[in-house]
């Protein structure tokens, strides 16, 4: 993402407590306060996320500093940032404290300690892991559909050409119909 040297991790934003963070979602009045920022990747965003969350749109989190350019108009609100378990949001808060971001929080914990307390409210989809489990189900509000068949799921798979290993939504079915390739072109190639 960026030198460690060059940020501050002593100055990130002030932590939200999983109970602070369900009040801000489940009051309007609250919630018209904060903006929520999805502080994780794309692919990450596209399976599951907190109703009314911007995505910032990066393929890793080396692309934080760039994306972050496009909500510099929101520097002087109350911004909430989220990741899978907090740790992300410890630098991409003091990244953001550092780059003049006048109110920064962090959802403490991150998602996942959030959906221990609340999996039916404030979350809607899945969440995306980084073990062999690939995403967690958090409720029944699948965000997603394979993308052979648009059957609701929230599976990803990698694509079996070596020359492509694309993460992809696939319903088992599809998986097994279509040898994990991502696309009839790819099978073609192979």
């Amino acid at each position: 993402m960026y030198a460690p040297e060059t940020v501050n991790v002593q100055e990130t934003g002030a932590y939200v407590e999983p109970d602070e963070m369900y009040d801000i979602l489940k009051d309007d009045d609250k919630n018209k306060d904060y903006i929520i920022l999805d502080g994780r990747n794309n692919y990450e965003y596209k399976i599951g996320r907190f109703r009314n969350a911007i995505e910032l749109d990066t393929d890793n989190f080396r692309g934080f500093p760039k994306a972050l350019e496009k909500i510099e108009h929101l520097k002087d609100k109350k911004i909430i940032t989220y990741c899978t378990g907090g740790i992300r949001c410890e630098k991409a808060s003091a990244y953001m404290k550092q780059k003049g971001f006048k109110n920064v929080y962090q959802l403490h914990g991150g998602i996942v300690k959030y959906i221990q307390k609340y999996p039916e409210f404030g979350f809607d989809g899945n969440c995306y892991v980084f073990d062999g489990r690939v995403s967690i189900q958090v409720n029944n509000n699948i965000l997603t559909e394979c993308e052979y068949c648009a059957t609701k799921t929230a599976r990803y798979i990698n694509c079996a050409n070596n020359e492509c290993h694309r993460q992809f939504i696939c319903c088992e079915k599809c998986d097994a119909q279509h040898e994990s390739f991502c696309t009839q072109e790819k099978v073609k190639a192979c």
